[in-house]
């Protein structure tokens, strides 16, 4: 996609994470009562997941034997605990993405809001774009384990991987239109995202997985607190990361169709040049 000059955006992705963090901070009265509720939702459901349904272990930690009926049980709760948390986790990203990019009078008030027709849609585009990347990521891998060789199973899998990657990263900027209720397709999405491929994936995947990594080192700890509080961390990493996909967005639709956005905030910033502190969560990419 190019603008009305001809010219192609370049997302400034550690820019946009600076800007995600300097408007989170800024607005943290608004944030804290908004998004902490979720957070520890999300927390506590991950955490009764991971201590008590987990397999029985001894106290040195080694795997005992169990019953396959009780093994099987304890994996059907935490597939639900799994599915209970991802819902809970649209709720909040739903919430994040119409807080930084709608005036304050259409956002959530928490991020504990009720389901409607924006959550539905997002849960099925993101279910799309996981089966996209991952059938992309299967092709070459079943190519590689044709040849027969460990070699080719590794190199058609790192294909795949990278592949995959570059799709899901390039889709996902679908996704904070869905949450403001705008209908772009996957179409709109692949041209918005032109020539930013790699930068989506530094977005959508590699800020987030090294936000993961203060989470990891708490793991070790091997302490119910310790696991209780890295979980709080991966989900306050969840949050900006959610904002610098919203920012992304901003920023690409701000250089390649300005009008379309919350027209609503051109016309209050006509009539309110001095906007008070709070009252829109929209930021300047």
């Amino acid at each position: 996609m190019k603008s009305s000059l001809g010219l192609e955006a370049k997302l400034p992705v550690f820019d946009l994470l600076k800007e995600a963090i300097v408007l989170l901070w800024a607005k943290r009265n608004i944030v804290i009562p908004m998004f902490l509720p979720v957070i520890f939702v999300l927390a506590t459901v991950d955490f009764i997941s991971e201590v008590y349904f987990s397999p029985v272990v001894t106290d040195d930690a080694q795997v005992v034997e169990v019953d396959p009926m009780v093994e099987a049980g304890q994996s059907m709760k935490q597939l639900g605990m799994s599915l209970i948390a991802m819902l809970f986790s649209i709720l909040m990203a739903t919430a994040a993405h119409r807080f930084t990019l709608l005036p304050r009078d259409q956002w959530y008030t928490n991020g504990l809001h009720g389901w409607g027709k924006n959550e539905w849609r997002y849960l099925g585009r993101a279910v799309v774009i996981g089966f996209i990347a991952g059938i992309a990521a299967l092709v070459p891998f079943f190519i590689g384990a044709a040849s027969g060789s460990q070699e080719g199973i590794v190199a058609g899998g790192t294909v795949g991987g990278l592949i995959a990657m570059y799709l899901f990263g390039r889709l996902s900027i679908t996704l904070p239109e869905v949450a403001i209720g705008k209908q772009g397709d996957l179409k709109r999405a692949w041209a918005l995202s032109e020539g930013n491929g790699t930068r989506m994936v530094i977005v959508v995947l590699l800020i987030p997985i090294a936000m993961i990594i203060p989470a990891a080192i708490l793991y070790w700890l091997e302490s119910h607190l310790a696991t209780y509080f890295a979980l709080l961390v991966v989900y306050v990493g969840s949050l900006i990361s959610v904002t610098i996909l919203s920012l992304s967005y901003q920023f690409l639709i701000d250089f390649y169709e300005p009008e379309s956005l919350a027209p609503e905030v051109l016309s209050e910033e006509l009539e309110q040049p001095a906007e008070k502190e709070g009252e829109s969560g929209r930021f300047d990419a």
